[in-house]
Parts: C-alpha cells; structure tokens; sequence
C-alpha cells in the first residue's frame, strides 16, 4: 500500500482540541485520567482521536466503526478506553461494499461508513508523525511501536483478516498485498464472530500467530449469537485470547445508544438487532470498556491486576468469561 504520511503533514496544523473530564469507575484494577478530544482529518477520514490530558506516552488503539456506525456512537466507549491511559482513534471511513456470488450476482451493495484496511497504515502515518511534531497535540505522548486494534462488527471482521495478513475483498482490494504491522500488540473485538455473513457458511479459524485477541460481545446478540462466538473462539488458533459475553446486551452492547440512528445525511442506518436489551446502555458501554481495557492492559502494559481480572475462567457478576493465557505471565505474578 501506499504510504500517506505526505498527505497528513498539513492536517496536524489544523486540530481541535477540547477537555473531557472523565468520571470515576469502581470496576476493578481502572484508573482515573482526565481525557481530551481532538477532532481532525485522516486522510479523508474525519477523525476523532480521545487521549489522556497529562502524562505518557501511551500505547494507542486504532477502533473500526460497524457498518453505517458513525464515529459519535463510539465516544463513550472511546473515552472510557482513554481513560485507562490509552490513546483511541476513531475515524469516519467513508467506502463502497458490493458482494456477488459465484455467478455475478449482486447479493449485497451499499456506500457509507466500511472500515476498510488501508486505514491501519494511514491511520499509523498519522499517529508517528503528530509525535514528532511540536505543534501537535500529541506530541511525545505516544508508544508509537505499542499499538492495537479494537473495532465493532464489520470493522472487527475487517480487523480479523488484518490481523491475519490477509488482503481480501471488501476489506482490502482485489490483487493487492497487506502485512500486519509489527507494531500490533493486541487486538480487542466487539459484535463479532468469524461465521461469514454472505457466502461460506462454516465458521471459520483465526490464525493469529501468537497475537493476543479478544471478542467481547453483548451476550444477547442475534448477529454474533453466542453458541456461534463460543465455537469461533475456541478456533483462534493460539493463546493469549479471551471471550467476554455481557449479560442483558445485545450487538450494540459498546455503542452510546442502541440500534443507532443512519449518520447525519445518510438514508440508510446500521442493521438492527432485536436482541433484548436488559441493562443501561451507559452500563453497557462502560462494561465493554472495561473489559477491552483491561486485556489490552494485560498484554500492552504488562499490568498484573489486569492480567489477573481476565484471565480467571470463573463467571463474573454480569459477565461470562472464558480465556486461555498461554504462559506468558505479567512480572511477579
């Protein structure tokens, strides 16, 4: 792919930046870190980026949107995220999907938000060079070698291929090539399994060569069902990985409101999900956080009570947890 950096240079000069205070959470093993909102282009991606206020550098997250999802659905769980002193970036991807079968046949055609990944590598071009830059509000605050991936239904099942190193339609264009970057530490996924919607019906195995991952879904999804996740998860190829089902949520388990609207000026919104929805959606959310935050903390940060909240295969209040660590072992535990 080609690189973007070139493109990005005039965008640092041009940011927004807002103070967030963050509330404080009692879930176990958080901190507490003021975040700001920096609002800027990517490229052509409008793009929010959520960051704590002071201190660093940080290790950041790159979160692909779901289908038609625009990036304000993801600001709560974006903060919460930050707050654990990440940096998040959430870009408005603007593509075109189109599915046929075998025969030609279009089965499936739409324009809108579709993660797609060529955003990794502008996405990384533009986190580099804001660190280097004075003027930037990122300046030395980021671990730019100490990245992640989090994402949302169709951005998580564009995150799956990526992750692989797999470069196939709609994700990534026909006759090209992709690699995963060596910057990838861990990868936290939301409203996900690895059944293909349209075409191949079996689900299908991760190889993911070592690189810890994690599905974190609401447990009362009709799109990534459970049963289906469970069998995925036990076919991601090798450990660190973790399954998280929320209780009383469904597939919007990580966005502000359930079953978003279409974005602003769009005819067309995200799929709905009928699953029941039993708790707050600020709980939902503040869950899904809770628990991405804590696996990418395991295994970017090396924190040991993170490691220790994950990975224990017990069930947790509101949540159903199975993982498999490998042997890898924070310092002193």
């Amino acid at each position: 792919m080609k690189k973007h950096g070139f493109y990005i240079i005039c965008l640092l000069f041009m940011l927004s930046c807002q103070d967030e205070e963050v509330a404080e959470t009692q879930l176990q093993c958080q901190t507490t870190l003021g975040v700001a909102k920096l609002e800027t282009k990517i490229v052509d991606d409008p793009t929010d980026i959520y960051y704590p206020r002071k201190g660093g550098p940080y290790p950041f997250a790159m979160l692909f949107q779901g289908g038609r999802v625009d990036k304000q659905y993801y600001s709560l769980y974006a903060k919460k995220v930050a707050e654990q002193g990440f940096i998040v970036v959430v870009p408005n991807h603007q593509s075109s999907v189109i599915f046929r079968n075998p025969e030609g046949e279009v089965l499936f055609k739409s324009e809108g938000y579709f993660s797609e990944s060529k955003q990794i590598e502008q996405i990384e071009s533009y986190i580099q060079l804001a660190n280097q830059t004075k003027r930037s509000a990122l300046y030395n605050k980021v671990e730019p070698q100490n990245m992640a991936f989090l994402g949302h239904s169709y951005g998580a099942a564009m995150a799956i291929k990526a992750l692989q190193s797999i470069c196939e339609f709609p994700f990534c264009p026909v006759g090209e090539t992709y690699m995963r970057p060596a910057s990838l530490k861990a990868v936290a996924l939301s409203g996900i399994n690895t059944r293909p919607l349209i075409g191949v019906s079996a689900i299908q195995p991760v190889n993911n060569d070592g690189l810890p991952l994690a599905f974190i879904n609401g447990h009362n999804e009709s799109r990534a069902r459970y049963d289906v996740t469970k069998t995925s998860f036990s076919l991601i190829q090798d450990p660190p990985k973790a399954f998280v089902s929320i209780k009383g949520t469904n597939h919007y388990a990580m966005t502000n409101v359930n079953n978003p609207p279409a974005p602003p000026g769009g005819k067309v919104g995200p799929q709905k999900d009928p699953g029941i929805v039993k708790i707050g959606q600020e709980e939902s959310v503040m869950l899904t956080a809770h628990y991405s935050s804590l696996f990418l903390k395991a295994h970017m940060k090396s924190d040991a009570c993170a490691w220790q909240a994950i990975y224990e295969p017990n069930e947790k209040e509101g949540v159903l947890i199975e993982t498999a660590s490998g042997t890898w072992r924070p310092e002193g535990l």
